[in-house]
């Protein structure tokens, strides 16, 4: 007994699968049995109930049995399915006999839980030949306020189709340090989420505003005219020329685009989609959903996932990005500064879970921490794609599955300092 697919997931319903083989042709059938367990039960809650016995019709070599995830809204972290055949005289058991399945989750833990303050890149895979670095996320501007009633800013709950105008104008109108707490966003968006107000609460002291979707909240945008317009149109979140700002969503908000080729889902950057000069500056996004909507050809979806330009910096914890089109779920462009990207889900990808690009223009002072993500179904590009690369790279602690072109690609890494 072997997983011939050991990897499946709620996301998609995507399936595993068992084989069971016979090394003896026969023109019998053979009837065997199967123990099934692990973390997830044979009982019919996280995927249709598996058979036993199992039956190797005559003069087939082998059966295979399919484990198909139920996509629930549990929290239950990745789960098990081991199946061992069990001994009868009417057959000898040959090796290996059992083996595993794991099921990943795509459900975040409780809102209360923030997996990202005071989290330690460091601790996770990193060989003790690499140089020691920080993590944005060890910062105290990073970590999770408390939040007051009495303080803080209150925005909801919204009717239908509000075009997240509430939020934008309290974004606008709050000064550094405030937290904003969002309860309730019309689920049907027909605009951008735009904060873009050259706002800095950066300099002289460092002193963000956060944004908490304290509960479930969906983000749904069509395209948005963009500077540039053309090709780069459509946005769903546009963070734009801002100093100082944490997103939290509690483990509550879902950022998706169900309209047809979008640019990205969300985008960090400067003044226009090339060459800005008003970089963005001390951003964080931590515990949110980024879904690109492409379900199918056809069916839409964003060309990039989390697209970033001219900005210095950032920081990315515990998103789960998935479905994008045709291209990246990270991708930046010209990033000076610190990056950082970890405890991340990217999944079902057109090209690279993560491309930087820098097209010959060095930033030498750049720093990236790539450490503790998930990167599964990169379909045409490598995992993890440098092209015209600078800086220096930290890489550790990573779990790549069903790629396509490698893990790795560096491209021209040779005209800058890397």
């Amino acid at each position: 007994l072997t997983a011939v697919d050991n990897l499946a997931a709620e996301q998609n319903n995507e399936i595993g699968r068992f084989r069971i083989t016979r090394n003896v042709p026969s023109p019998n059938a053979l009837t065997l049995s199967v123990n099934w367990s692990g973390t997830a039960p044979n009982n019919g809650g996280d995927y249709p109930i598996l058979p036993n016995p199992i039956i190797i019709p005559a003069a087939l070599p082998f059966v295979e049995v399919d484990v198909v995830p139920v996509d629930d809204s549990d929290i239950e972290g990745n789960e098990t399915v081991i199946g061992q055949i069990v001994a009868n005289p009417a057959y000898t058991i040959g090796s290996p006999s059992n083996d595993t399945i794991t099921i990943q989750d795509n459900d975040f833990g409780p809102p209360s839980a923030d997996l990202c303050t005071n989290y330690n890149t460091s601790d996770v895979g990193k060989p003790s030949s690499f140089p020691s670095h920080p993590s944005i996320f060890q910062e105290n501007w990073t970590h999770r306020r408390v939040l007051n009633p009495a303080t803080d800013i209150d925005i909801g709950p919204l009717s239908q189709g509000h075009n997240n105008t509430s939020l934008v104008n309290a974004f606008n109108s709050a000064a550094c340090g405030s937290t904003i707490v969002v309860h309730t966003l019309s689920s049907a968006e027909s605009q951008t989420l735009t904060l873009t107000t050259n706002k800095n609460c950066e300099t002289p002291v460092l002193n963000p505003i956060h944004i908490y979707f304290a509960t479930p909240n969906t983000i749904i945008a069509a395209p948005a005219t963009y500077p540039g317009g053309g090709a780069w149109a459509g946005d769903v979140i546009l963070i734009n020329n801002v100093r100082g700002l944490v997103i939290d969503g509690m483990n509550n908000l879902k950022v998706s685009s169900p309209v047809s080729n979008p640019r990205s889902v969300v985008f960090i950057g400067a003044n226009s989609p090339f060459g800005g000069v008003d970089a963005t500056h001390r951003i964080v996004m931590k515990n949110l959903e980024v879904d690109g909507g492409a379900y199918g050809p056809g069916n839409g979806g964003a060309k990039w996932g989390v697209f970033g330009e001219n900005n210095t910096d950032t920081g990315f914890c515990n998103l789960n990005v998935h479905n994008i089109r045709n291209e990246h779920g990270f991708y930046f462009h010209h990033v000076d500064g610190y990056f950082e990207v970890v405890k991340t889900k990217v999944d079902t990808i057109g090209r690279s879970c993560f491309q930087v690009r820098f097209d010959g223009v060095g930033h030498p002072n750049a720093k990236f921490i790539l450490a503790d993500n998930e990167c599964t179904n990169s379909c045409t590009s490598a995992a993890f794609t440098l092209d015209d690369a600078s800086g220096t790279w930290w890489v550790h602690g990573n779990r790549p599955r069903k790629i396509t072109k490698g893990i790795v690609s560096i491209d021209k890494y040779n005209q800058n300092s890397l």
